[in-house]
């Protein structure tokens, strides 16, 4: 089971306009290996997304290619740190939206 809470941000205005125009917009899912992002990107194609794409072999597979792994500030993450962070467990305020 992938999980995807971790990478949920709850109370934030623009989440849910974001995930409806996304629909007819790429939407790139990553996994460890590749086997439940492309089981996720099965699950959107099924919910009316028009373009899930998953990375073949996950992060792993990407960093065994030795490919680059940046941040969103476009700072060069090492392989063995991005790794840690895709594992991490979600944070409670992540589990359900606020006052649910």
């Amino acid at each position: 089971r992938g999980i995807l809470e971790s990478c949920a941000e709850w109370n934030y205005a623009e989440t849910v306009p974001e995930l409806v125009t996304a629909r007819d917009k790429p939407v790139l899912l990553l996994c460890r290996s590749g086997q439940r992002s492309a089981f996720a990107a099965e699950r959107l194609l099924e919910m009316g997304f028009t373009d899930p794409r998953s990375i073949k072999l996950g992060i792993k597979g990407w960093n065994d290619a030795d490919q680059p792994l940046v941040d969103a500030d476009g700072t060069e993450v090492d392989g063995d740190d991005a790794m840690a962070l895709i594992e991490l467990k979600p944070r409670p305020d992540q589990l359900a939206p606020a006052g649910s």
